[in-house]
């Protein structure tokens, strides 16, 4: 039954117009497997053998709902790890009372690591905690648990950690830091940086679309900025905040 409702559908698809290029392969594949599948259920057919090398139906069962699990566990992983304009709009207008607290405990956990490795560079310490604080938004500690273990896999390359630097290994949140830091540093020295006005720093933009050149990530970013000269800026040593 599955071959008869997917070997017609799929054909026509592969002489679609609005059909992709890659779909058009993906769907002649379908039309051919579905042939082949056909021609060994015709053999297998006839063979008295056929009962031995049928599956068991509750093995079948199994594997069915570990399969859906697992299919569900991916749709919600991209799902929830996707930035798009819509779904983190609330969180683009960044609450004063999550920006204080992820930065309070950011600097409990990080603080001395972040001051020593910046040198205490103000406009250095703004960016890496506004990255900081964002990535931790789109990637929680669950997630990021994930990410360091399908790294593991040959050759697989992911964003890990909680500053999110691209990898081909297990990051530790204080290791991605660390790489962070550096790449942030080397951009820095790369674009023309300005002082702002009254001494409040600015952020380079193109810092930032080094980092990640998504528009939303780099709207993020910004508000959390100013945001934190805004709501912090002792911790700076910036004594006229916004």
């Amino acid at each position: 039954m599955a071959i008869l409702t997917t070997a017609p559908r799929s054909g026509f698809l592969v002489f679609a117009r609005r059909s992709l290029p890659a779909e058009r392969g993906i769907h002649a594949a379908c039309v051919a497997l579905s042939f082949v599948a056909a021609s060994l259920v015709a053999l297998l057919d006839k063979n008295p053998y056929l009962v031995q090398l049928a599956p068991d139906f509750s093995g079948l069962i199994d594997n069915l709902w570990s399969s859906l699990f697992a299919a569900l566990l991916v749709v919600l992983y991209f799902d929830s790890s996707r930035l798009t304009k819509n779904d983190k709009s609330s969180e683009r207008r960044q609450p004063s009372t999550y920006i204080v607290h992820w930065f309070e405990k950011l600097s409990s956990v990080h603080g001395e690591r972040i001051s020593a490795k910046t040198n205490d560079d103000v406009l250095l310490k703004l960016i890496v905690y506004s990255i900081l604080i964002v990535e931790n938004y789109n990637r929680p500690g669950w997630m990021r648990k994930v990410e360091n273990l399908v790294v593991r896999l040959p050759h697989t390359e992911l964003t890990v950690g909680i500053a999110q630097v691209r990898s081909s290994r297990p990051l530790s949140d204080a290791a991605s830091i660390d790489l962070a830091i550096d790449k942030i540093r080397n951009s820095l020295k790369a674009h023309n940086s300005s002082d702002g006005l009254n001494g409040v720093p600015k952020v380079p933009s193109g810092v930032l679309e080094d980092y990640n050149p998504s528009d939303d990530y780099r709207e993020m970013v910004t508000e959390v900025f100013y945001d934190l000269i805004r709501l912090k800026p002792s911790a700076f040593g910036i004594a006229s905040p916004l």
